[in-house]
Formats: structure tokens, C-alpha cells, sequence
């Protein structure tokens, strides 16, 4: 007779269920051929079989059907980092594995009996954004807490929003004007759900999650296939693009920021860099990749017929 099922076992069903759903996408996007594997004529699906990664992995089929099917088996660090191997996971995608089987990529006690302070966010904003550029506090949900008056500019006025409502996720999908002040839309709606997702696993279940999910879902096509990829990145610097229509198209560096002992608390700044860096393209499709760079130079000139009455007339 079992017993009654408590938080800690149903955040584990969850995480085992997040497990197979994120094995079974990665196995669909692999190239059998790539990899060496014989192709029958009646070969219908995409990407591996299980029994394939299974073989690759050392592995019994049963066992590895097992796994994508999110039973209870308790799979060890080594077999998680050969089937990584297999599934040809990068760093980040490795983390996110072992956060989902194990609730943690890492074997290290947490910090505990240390004296921790806590932070106010407000407070750490108004000491470290009193610049021009965008300084602003998330949870790991992407709900803003505190921001400077460079977010107001760049991004919107979050203050103008109910508390509940104030999410730089929810902003970047149902908020048009993120469209435009985000040349790279889709690089940057990719990006922040990726870092959201990867840190679910890690971090006690917050319920405002999957209502935020569902929403975003059924307000944009676009949210629901980047969703369904079960896209992960770590939090890492990076590059965005941003365009205002006074101040025309600049290029900031993400810097994250946490304090060791507030997992939840992240804080973003943007550091300005010159007008001769290119941010990195997170699509490997050149079609991708080209309409991104069509869209740069589209609000590129965009920004500078904005600009032109703003600007001195050019002696000759």
C-alpha cells in the first residue's frame, strides 16, 4: 500500500516528466544518417528510435523507455552524461539534465548556517543603475521586481503595470511594442524563456509558473513552438539589440549578476558596446539569420529617419 503523495514527490513526477519530454525532443532532432545508422525504406520517423540512443548509450531499451517515460528509476550522473553524449547536449543542456533528474547539476551542500543577508533588490538597482543604461532585478520566473529609469526607456514603464503583470517574458510576447524594441524578437523571447526553463528544476516549484506558461501559449503561435523545442540555455552573457525611437539602434551586453546565497534573485545590466559588434545569431538557419539581419537594417533606418530632425543639419 503506498502512501499519500507529498510536494516533494509530486515536484519529482514533475521533473521526470520535463525529463522524457526534453530526451524525446532532443532524440526526434538527431540525423540517423549523420550518425551511421542504417535507414530501412519504411523508416517513418524522424530523428532516432529509442532503441537506437539505448544501443549508442549502453543501454537496455527497456531501461532507456523507461527514462522517457519518466518512471521512478533514479538513473546515475554517468549514465545521464553518456545518453548527453549521445543526444550530443551541450554544457547548458547537461545542467538542465541533471537538474531534472536530480533537482541540482551540482553535488555541493546548499548555503545554509552562513549568516546570509538579505538583499533588497530595490536597493542593489539603485546603487549599481544609477547610468543610462538598463539595470534591472527578475526572478528566476522573470517576474521584475526593480528597475531603473533606463528600463522605462528602452523597455516600458513596468511601474505603470499591475505587480502581478510585471514580467519581462510576458512583456516580450503580448506587448507589440517589444517587437519593436527588440530587432532580434524571436533571439530574445528564445533566450529568456530558455534561461526561465532551465532554472525550473533547480528551484522550489513557484505556482505562478505554469499560468504563465498557458497564457503566453495561447497568445502566441510563435511562444508555443519555441516552448514545445524545450529550449534551455544557462544564465551567461550575451548580446541584445534594442531600438528606441529618440536614441535609434544600440547594441548592450547582458551581464548576470546573483548573489550566491539568493538563488532566485537575478540582475541583468546592459553595457553599452560600439556600433562594429554583431550579436550572435542563436539560429543556425541561414534563411534565420538572414531575416534577422533584414530586420537590423530595416530598424536601422528606421531609427535614423526618426532621428534626422533630432540632429544638427550637416555643414557641406
Amino acid at each position: 500500500m503506498t502512501g499519500p503523495t507529498g510536494p516533494k514527490d509530486t515536484d519529482a513526477a514533475r521533473r521526470r516528466a520535463e525529463l522524457g519530454h526534453f530526451l524525446r525532443v532532443r532524440r526526434g532532432r538527431l540525423d540517423p544518417v549523420g550518425l551511421g545508422l542504417p535507414i530501412g525504406p519504411r523508416r517513418r520517423v524522424s530523428g532516432l528510435l529509442r532503441e537506437e540512443v539505448a544501443a549508442l548509450a549502453g543501454l537496455s531499451t527497456t531501461w532507456y523507455t523507461y527514462l522517457e517515460q519518466g518512471r521512478d528509476i533514479h538513473p546515475s550522473p554517468d549514465v545521464l552524461d553518456t545518453v548527453a553524449v549521445v543526444l550530443g547536449l551541450d554544457d547548458d543542456e547537461r545542467r538542465y539534465l541533471r537538474r531534472l533528474a536530480f533537482g541540482s547539476d551540482s553535488a555541493m551542500a546548499p548555503l545554509t548556517g552562513l549568516g546570509r543577508i538579505d538583499l533588497d533588490p530595490a536597493a542593489v538597482v539603485a546603487a549599481l543603475g544609477r547610468g543610462s543604461d538598463p539595470f534591472y532585478a527578475t526572478t528566476q520566473n522573470s517576474d521584475i521586481v526593480a528597475w531603473n529609469a533606463a528600463v522605462t526607456t528602452w523597455f516600458t514603464d513596468f511601474g505603470a503595470m499591475a505587480p502581478d503583470r510585471r514580467n519581462v517574458l510576458r512583456w516580450m510576447v503580448t506587448d507589440p511594442v517589444a517587437r519593436e524594441r527588440l530587432p532580434l524578437w524571436e533571439n530574445e523571447v528564445r533566450d529568456v524563456l530558455g534561461r526561465m526553463r532551465a532554472n525550473i528544476p533547480a528551484r522550489p516549484p513557484d505556482p505562478t509558473t505554469e499560468p504563465l506558461v498557458a497564457e503566453l501559449r495561447q497568445h502566441s503561435s510563435v511562444f508555443r513552438r519555441l516552448w514545445d523545442e524545450h529550449y534551455v540555455v544557462d544564465h551567461r552573457a550575451r548580446y541584445r539589440q534594442m531600438f528606441h525611437p529618440r536614441h535609434g539602434v544600440r547594441t548592450f551586453r547582458l551581464v548576470v549578476l546573483r548573489a550566491a546565497d539568493d538563488s532566485d534573485l537575478i540582475y541583468i545590466a546592459h553595457l553599452p558596446v560600439g556600433e562594429d559588434v554583431c550579436p550572435p545569431q542563436f539560429s543556425s538557419s541561414p534563411a534565420r539569420v538572414g531575416e534577422d539581419r533584414a530586420r537590423i537594417r530595416e530598424t536601422t533606418a528606421k531609427a535614423e529617419e526618426l532621428t534626422a530632425p533630432l540632429r544638427p543639419p550637416s555643414r557641406s
